[in-house]
C-alpha cells in the first residue's frame, strides 16, 4: 500500500497529476490494493 500512498502524496504535493495515465495507474493500483486493507 506505501507505494500507492507515496505515488498519492507525491503528485498531491506537486498540485498537479504528472499525467492522466500515471493516475489511472494510481488508481488502478490502489483499487487492486483495497480488498487486502480492508
Amino acid at each position: 500500500m506505501s507505494e500507492a500512498a507515496d505515488a498519492l502524496s507525491k503528485l498531491e504535493q506537486s498540485g498537479e497529476p504528472e499525467t492522466a495515465k500515471e493516475v489511472q495507474a494510481i488508481k488502478k493500483r490502489e483499487d487492486a490494493l483495497k480488498p487486502l486493507i480492508d
